[in-house]
């Protein structure tokens, strides 16, 4: 990564896995690919190596912000497009025992930032500046406008249960 900005390192991230498959079909059915980075204090927090790396990374974000970066890539053919949401998050002061139970889940290890701020027993933030969709991983308001921006019409359905956050969602850059 080196000098690359967190932006554009989710943006080139998310299109290389858009290539990857879409080399891979012949249906010309758009691929979409999206990655998920978090910025804390300057330093990007990938997914950790193991339990102690994720035990590092979650008592550093404990009771503290960062950012949380998603880039978008669609692929159909020839035409590629990109994008990134950006979302502050301030995470809650858990305990120790509640992160030591959560790393023994497992469940931070494919994690940007060793936690999915969806997990109904840890639930790790104390609150969420954006889209909370982007946190999760894919924000679909973001992925609409790209797919809207391509020609595609996106219909929004009443029985879809986006939070209200990601419906109205500005995508905002703030690295």
């Amino acid at each position: 990564m080196g000098d690359e900005a967190p932006a554009a390192v989710a943006e080139r991230l998310a299109l290389e896995k858009a290539r990857a498959i879409a080399r891979r079909r012949s249906d010309g059915i758009p691929v979409v690919g999206a990655d998920t980075v978090v910025v804390h204090q300057g330093r990007v927090l990938n997914k950790p190596k193991d339990a102690q790396e994720a035990r590092d990374m979650l008592c550093s974000l404990r009771g503290d912000e960062h950012v949380v970066v998603t880039g978008i890539a669609l692929v159909s053919g020839d035409i590629e497009r990109a994008d990134h949401a950006v979302t502050r998050v301030t995470m809650r002061d858990y305990s120790d025992g509640e992160m030591e139970e959560y790393i023994r889940s497992g469940d931070c290890m494919d994690k940007a930032g060793a936690y999915g701020i969806q997990h109904p027993a840890f639930s790790p933030a104390a609150s969420v500046d954006g889209c909370y969709l982007n946190v999760v991983g894919l924000p679909l308001c973001l992925l609409s406008r790209i797919l809207e921006g391509m020609g595609v019409t996106v219909k929004k359905r009443p029985e879809w249960s986006l939070p209200q956050q990601c419906l109205d969602c500005e995508v905002r850059d703030g690295l």
